[in-house]
């Protein structure tokens, strides 16, 4: 709505003609809070020290997809960014080594509720 406001004043007096297609249509879907594999994920998270409120939100993700067939899925990442789809685009190298345990835990927990085993690994909780 934003676009098609502003293309009639600014870019039509130029000459120039816009227009908009959709190019996709992102279908969307839920996992329970209680599914075992959120769980995991914000289990992992609170073992590596990650804050668990500031991570766990809904978005739209690439789990949307698997997640609007009914396949149980997360979306995480391994560290923070900032000014995303810019040239300053950037991300926090310092939260790496923290990223990728929460990604290491979240495997190893979700290979083993795969496998009908939901606890968690040995030695993972703090």
């Amino acid at each position: 709505a934003i676009v098609k406001r502003y293309q009639s004043k600014r870019w039509t007096q130029q000459g120039v003609e816009v227009v908009i297609e959709e190019i996709g249509n992102r279908p969307t879907g839920a996992i329970e809070a209680n599914h075992p594999l959120v769980q995991a994920a914000k289990a992992a998270l609170t073992a590596s020290d990650l804050d668990v409120r500031r991570a766990a939100t809904m978005s739209s993700t690439d789990a949307n997809i698997p997640l609007s067939l009914g396949i149980p899925s997360v979306c995480v990442g391994i560290t923070e960014g900032a000014d995303a789809h810019r040239l300053s685009e950037g991300i926090n190298p310092a939260l790496l080594p923290q990223g990728m345990q929460h990604l290491t835990l979240l495997t190893w927990w979700a290979a083993r509720w795969l496998a009908g085993q939901e606890n968690a690994p040995e030695g993972a909780e703090k």
